[in-house]
């Protein structure tokens, strides 16, 4: 999962979920993962859908979603809040989901 936006950490990151939940948020090509605080900034495939809904529901100016034609899930969330405000974008990049 990668974010994109002017609120902290841009590079991509392996995102750990198990029965729901993330467990483990580390940056590709590393070993070490992110601090607590920082991994709850990094939604679950099922967190993805509620952010979508939330910017839905506020309404967000600009919400773009791309899914995944054969599994369904969210592989692109670009959502722009307010028209007029500098820097409230994000955008979340989805790769490489694998179930075990």
């Amino acid at each position: 999962l990668q974010r994109l936006c002017f609120c902290g950490e841009v590079r991509p990151m392996r995102v750990t979920v198990r029965n729901g939940q993330v467990q483990l948020v580390t940056p590709v090509g590393e070993l070490l993962p992110l601090p607590a605080a920082e991994a709850e900034w990094y939604p679950t495939i099922e967190g993805l859908f509620d952010v979508v809904e939330a910017a839905i529901g506020i309404p967000a100016a600009s919400l773009a979603a791309e899914y995944d034609s054969r599994r369904g899930f969210p592989h692109s969330v670009s959502i722009d809040y307010w028209i007029n405000v500098a820097d409230d974008e994000i955008t979340y990049l989805v790769s490489d989901i694998r179930v075990q």
